[in-house]
């Protein structure tokens, strides 16, 4: 019998091990012997969230919509005006803002945001979105950009010439109207006189005349009705509460973020601590 022989491979059993398999088994442990870390770490970032949403000022948000004046101005130059307004905003330009919207430059610190929306396949309507810290501004502000709206050269002097060529084009109909009248009056006494016996046309022409002019006369009058400049569609109301700090989505963008933190710090203290018995048995 020979010694030594080598055992075939297939009679072989054969143990496979895998260096960096994860052992489920002893993460948890060592989270249970780190939980400290992890608690810790958790409880840090919770009161840093906590802290944060106590000291932060509220912010009170609110929109309201605008109708815009029709053959006057467009939404995208609406839009452009309040832009201008968020600009000034946004430098903190408060002595500018503050002649632009005749408000005084402490109101106009509270305010945030001042930022237009157009509406989609609406041309005649735009939203004005509003942040403020204090709530009671909000009726006070919208008021002012609408009176800042009506009250621009540009279209206060367009809405001025507009009225005034509808006047005017209303004084002519009218006074082709009287005309067209008269000149029915005089040829239906002609023709009861017996002073015109034939006449090439047709009376009733005159009838479908001054009714044209009628119906001409009443869409220019009611298209200068709809000239009033700018007018609150929708008016804002005071939000009860603030709109931000958000305080649920903040306690659980903390929690989390701790609780990953915690685990990290955990599994990373371990490792320092296995290197460092490592190192110690290799030394001695």
């Amino acid at each position: 019998m020979e010694k030594n022989k080598p055992i075939p491979v297939e009679n072989q059993n054969i143990i496979y091990y895998q260096e960096d398999e994860i052992d489920i088994y002893e993460l948890y442990l060592v989270l249970k012997k780190r939980w400290k870390t992890v608690f810790l770490t958790f409880l840090l970032f919770l009161l840093i969230a906590v802290g944060y949403i106590l000291i932060a000022t509220p912010i009170y948000s609110m929109e309201f919509y605008i109708r815009i004046p029709k053959y006057i101005v467009s939404v995208e130059e609406t839009s452009s005006l309040i832009r201008n307004l968020h600009n000034k905003l946004k430098e903190e330009n408060y002595t500018e803002l503050s002649k632009t919207l005749d408000l005084p430059e402490n109101n106009l610190r509270k305010i945030k945001d001042i930022n237009p929306e157009k509406l989609r396949n609406n041309k005649e309507i735009i939203k004005i979105h509003i942040e403020t810290n204090q709530s009671n501004l909000i009726p006070v502000i919208s008021s002012k950009i609408l009176d800042y709206l009506n009250n621009y050269p540009y279209i206060k002097e367009k809405l001025k010439i507009e009225k005034e060529k509808l006047a005017q084009l209303i004084n002519i109909s009218q006074s082709e109207l009287e005309n067209m009248k008269k000149t029915k009056d005089l040829i239906l006494k002609n023709i009861q006189e017996g002073k015109i016996q034939n006449f090439s046309f047709n009376p009733a022409d005159i009838d479908a005349k001054i009714l044209e002019i009628s119906q001409r006369i009443t869409q220019l009058q009611l298209k200068l009705q709809e000239l009033k400049g700018f007018e609150l569609s929708v008016s804002p109301t005071i939000p009860k509460k603030p709109t931000k700090p958000k305080k649920a989505l903040i306690i659980a963008v903390a929690s989390v973020s701790g609780l990953f933190l915690g685990i990290f710090l955990a599994f990373l203290k371990e490792w320092i601590e296995n290197a460092r018995k490592r190192h110690e048995e290799n030394m001695s």
